[in-house]
């Protein structure tokens, strides 16, 4: 029997991040600092539709990522 094989070539693992933007806080799973902006602004970007260009926008600076426990 085969192993079923792994689609993606990014093996490192999934953590827990915490990212604040503004008064909005998010808990996401990424497998680093810059994958957990990324996903924030598509969370974003899909909860405030009319600030698509203005969340696309943002410098990352603006953006405070934590681990969480």
């Amino acid at each position: 029997m085969r192993k079923k094989e792994n689609m993606t070539t990014d093996n490192r693992p999934l953590l827990n991040y915490r990212v604040r933007v503004g008064y909005h806080e998010f808990r996401v799973m990424a497998r680093d600092a810059a994958e957990a902006i990324q996903i924030t602004r598509r969370q974003l970007a899909h909860e405030l539709p009319r600030l698509y260009d203005v969340i696309c926008k943002l410098a990352e600076t603006r953006f405070q990522v934590v681990r969480a426990a």
